[in-house]
C-alpha cells in the first residue's frame, strides 16, 4: 500500500516491485460472496493491469462481471476475448449498442449473484486487500449501504485523495467520492440503479445523491485501497467538462431532483 508520507505513484498494486502473495479459492463450486462489476468500452492494454489487481485479491470467492458496452476497437476486442475463457469466475456480457457507463453498471448489477457489488472501472486498480476489507466493513456495519476508501490518483495526474463518504454533505457541492466502492446490491435495486440518461461522466455523482435521497449512505475505510487512473484532463472525453454554465445547470438539476438533501435531511447513519 502507498506510503502517504512519501508516495511512490509508480508502485501500483500490480508493480513487479511489490511482494507477491498467492491466494487460492478453496471451493471452486462455491457461490461468490462478492460480485465485481466492470464496464468496458474500447479499453486498451491497461485492462491487463486491472485484471491482475482482481486476480491478486486476498478474497478469492468473487465473480467478475465485465460488461462490454459495444466496443469497436479491434485491439480492445481482442483483449476482452482473451478473458472470456480464462477463468470460470469471469462472465462477459455484450451490449448490442453503446449505452454508457451507468447502463453498463446496471447490467452488471442485474447479473450479480451476490449481495455485495464492487464497482471497478476497466482501467483502475485495487489494492490486494480492498475487496476483503470492504466486505468486512459492510458485514460489521449494517447501518452503511456502501463501503469506500481513500484513493490514489496516478498516471496522467498524481495525488492522494482522502475525501469520501465521511465528507458528508460536501457532496452537494462537488462529487467527493471515488466510484471504486462496494455497494449492497439491495440498495442499488431500491433506488432504481444508475440514471442511464446521464452520459457526461457524472452518473456516479447522481447515484450517490440518489442513494442519499433515499436515506442510504456509506462509510470510509481510512486506507488507500483504490487507484484511479487519471487523464491529464477530462475535456478530451466530455466536451462539457470545462463549461462552467453546464456545471451550474447540473447542480441546479440535482437540487431540483434531490431537494430535501439541501434542506437538512442528509443521511447520518447511526451504529446498530
Amino acid at each position: 500500500m502507498i506510503d502517504p508520507t512519501a508516495p511512490d505513484y509508480a508502485d501500483t498494486p500490480v508493480s513487479p516491485h511489490r511482494p507477491n502473495f498467492f491466494y487460492t479459492l478453496i471451493e471452486p463450486s462455491a457461490s461468490p460472496c462478492v460480485s465485481i462489476v466492470t464496464p468496458f468500452h474500447n479499453t486498451g492494454a491497461v485492462f491487463h493491469e486491472t485484471a491482475r489487481s482482481v486476480f491478486k485479491q486476498s478474497l478469492q470467492q468473487w465473480e467478475w462481471i465485465i460488461v462490454n458496452d459495444r466496443s469497436t476497437d479491434p485491439e480492445a476486442l481482442a483483449i476482452l476475448d482473451s478473458y472470456r475463457t480464462r477463468d470460470p469466475r469471469i462472465t462477459i456480457i455484450d451490449h448490442e449498442m453503446n449505452r454508457g457507463q451507468g447502463a453498463a453498471r446496471n447490467t452488471g448489477y442485474q447479473a450479480a449473484r451476490s449481495a455485495y457489488v464492487v464497482q471497478l472501472d476497466s482501467d483502475d486498480l485495487l489494492e490486494p486487500t480492498a475487496v476483503e476489507k470492504w466486505l468486512w466493513f459492510l458485514e460489521s456495519h449494517p447501518e452503511y449501504a456502501i463501503a469506500g476508501s481513500y484513493s490514489v490518483a496516478f498516471d496522467g495526474q498524481k495525488y492522494l485523495w482522502q475525501n469520501g463518504f465521511h465528507s458528508g454533505a460536501i457532496l452537494l457541492d462537488d462529487n467527493q467520492i471515488d466510484n471504486k466502492t462496494m455497494v449492497r446490491a439491495s440498495v442499488h435495486a431500491a433506488v432504481g440503479g444508475y440514471d442511464e440518461t446521464i452520459r457526461e461522466g457524472v452518473e456516479d455523482w447522481d447515484f450517490w445523491l440518489r442513494c442519499a435521497n433515499a436515506g442510504h449512505w456509506g462509510g470510509t475505510v481510512p486506507e488507500f485501497l483504490a487507484w484511479y487512473r487519471r487523464r491529464p484532463a477530462h475535456s478530451d472525453r466530455w466536451t462539457t467538462w470545462d463549461d462552467p454554465q453546464w456545471w451550474k445547470r447540473l447542480r441546479a438539476t440535482f437540487r431540483q431532483k434531490y431537494g430535501k438533501l439541501w434542506n437538512g435531511q442528509f443521511p447520518q447513519p447511526q451504529p446498530q
